[in-house]
């Protein structure tokens, strides 16, 4: 009989589709949206760093744009469903190559928000680039390997 229940038995469940797909779908979705230290979690792993040493990660994003400003104060945050970098850049040039190495190496990587690719903060010289997370991680992260950390000299964050 549809609609009873009795234990170790198959039952049929009905339910209006429309609830389903316009209140109960978008729940479940949130499920699989990936969170901020899930990013930065899976980033360290991949680079082979730990969670608390992700300027590691960070130090060598800049250093694949042939950057070499030490990233110790550099940092993230989670931006709808992009990754909202922090990096430490020392100009708009600094800001500029690390846009066009990205965009020329991997073009779905930095998101373009608001008709514009980067803020910079001449004053702090920090930049603020939205990327895709999951670029950052499936694409990019495989890349930053420890090969990048002797390009730095002095400018070690570990």
């Amino acid at each position: 009989m549809p609609g009873s229940y009795e234990p170790g038995k198959p039952s049929i469940i009905m339910m209006d589709t429309k609830i389903l797909y316009e209140r109960i779908a978008p729940k479940l979705g949130e499920c699989y949206k990936i969170t901020h230290v899930f990013v930065e979690e899976k980033l360290a792993e991949i680079v082979g760093t730990t969670y608390d040493n992700i300027g590691v990660a960070y130090q060598r994003l800049v250093a694949k744009a042939g950057i070499y400003t030490s990233q110790k104060e550099a940092g993230s945050e989670r931006d709808g469903n992009n990754t909202l970098l922090h990096l430490i850049l020392k100009s708009q040039e600094e800001s500029k190559k690390f846009i066009d190495y990205y965009q020329q190496n991997y073009p779905s990587f930095v998101v373009k928000h608001d008709g514009c690719n980067v803020r910079y903060s001449p004053k702090s010289q920090v930049a603020h680039i939205r990327v895709d997370s999951r670029v950052l991680i499936d694409v990019v992260a495989p890349t930053l390997t420890p090969e990048l950390d002797s390009r730095f000299g002095n400018c070690h964050v570990m």
